[in-house]
C-alpha cells in the first residue's frame, strides 16, 4: 500500500494553466505538492509519453476510472484525477496506479465544487494533458447528477473540439460512474460501445476497487453494486460482464 505523502504543499509548475492560480476554488499551491517526484505509477511532466499509444481518463474524483472504465487502467494509461479528497484517497488512488501500471496527475480541485471552479482553469487543464501526453484515446465522465461529473464533461466538451493549436486524439469516449443510471436532469447515458470483461478483467476490476477501502462504506460504491452493473451491462450484449460506453469521436 502507498503512503500518504508528507503534508508539504510546495509551489513548481503545475498541469494545470496558470490561469487556476486566480481561481478561488482550487487551492494553487496544493496542484503539484502531491503530483510530481518521481514516485512509482506517478507521471512527471515533462516526461515523454509514446505519441499515439496512451490513453487519457478524465476522473472528476478518485475512484471514477475504476468504477467506469477499469478495462482501461494498464500500461500506457494516465488519469487526470480532478479533485482533491484528502491524503487517504490519494493514497489509495496510488495503490491503484501502482497495481494496474497506469500513471497519474493531479488537478488538486475542490471535491463538490467543481462546479464552481472556472472553466477556463478546467478546459486548460486538459488541454495541457492532451498536448503533453497525445492520447489516441480519451475517456470523459458522463455529466450524471454529480456537479463534479458535469463540470468535468463540459470541460471535455470544449477542451476536445476539433482546434488547430489541440492534440486531438481519435477516439472520446464517455464513461458512466455513480449515478449514470438513473435518469440525470443533464443528459441520458445511451451507451453504444461495449467492452468484454473477461474473469481476468473482471478480478482486474475489483482488486482496484478493494484499493479504496475507504470509499467502502458507501452503498452505491460496494463491489456488490459495481460488479451488478457490470453484469447488467453484460446481459446487453450476452456476455457475463462488460463495460459500456458512448462514443464522441472515432476517427479511422
Amino acid at each position: 500500500m502507498a503512503t500518504a505523502p508528507p503534508d508539504t504543499r510546495v509551489r513548481t509548475d503545475a498541469v494545470v494553466s496558470s490561469s487556476t492560480a486566480a481561481d478561488p476554488v482550487v487551492d494553487p499551491t496544493f496542484l503539484t505538492a502531491w503530483d510530481l517526484g518521481p514516485r512509482p505509477g506517478v507521471m512527471v511532466p515533462g516526461e515523454p509519453v509514446a505519441k499515439g499509444s496512451s490513453v487519457l481518463i478524465l476522473a472528476p474524483h478518485m475512484d471514477d476510472e475504476v468504477l467506469g472504465c477499469s478495462s482501461f487502467m494498464h500500461e500506457g494509461t494516465t488519469v487526470l484525477y480532478f479533485t482533491d479528497s484528502g491524503r487517504q484517497r490519494y493514497a489509495e488512488s496510488q495503490e491503484v496506479l501502482r497495481i494496474s501500471g497506469a500513471e497519474g496527475i493531479y488537478f488538486g480541485g475542490a471535491d463538490g465544487a467543481m462546479d464552481l471552479a472556472s472553466q477556463r482553469s478546467l478546459v486548460g487543464a486538459i488541454e495541457k494533458a492532451l498536448n503533453k501526453l497525445k492520447p489516441a484515446t480519451v475517456l470523459v465522465p458522463a455529466a450524471s447528477h454529480h456537479q463534479d461529473h458535469q463540470a468535468v464533461f463540459l470541460a471535455a466538451q470544449a477542451a476536445l473540439r476539433a482546434h488547430e493549436s489541440n492534440h486531438r486524439p481519435r477516439r472520446v469516449l464517455v464513461y458512466e460512474g455513480p449515478g449514470t443510471e438513473i435518469a440525470s436532469p443533464f443528459r441520458l447515458f445511451n451507451p453504444c460501445l461495449y467492452r468484454i470483461l473477461t474473469e481476468e478483467a473482471i478480478n482486474h476490476k475489483t482488486r482496484l476497487l478493494d484499493a479504496y477501502g475507504s470509499q467502502s462504506y458507501k452503498a452505491h460504491l460496494s463491489a456488490e453494486v459495481v460488479l451488478a452493473i457490470a453484469a447488467y451491462r453484460g446481459s446487453q450484449v450476452l456476455v457475463p460482464y462488460a463495460e459500456a460506453f458512448e462514443v464522441l469521436r472515432e476517427v479511422e
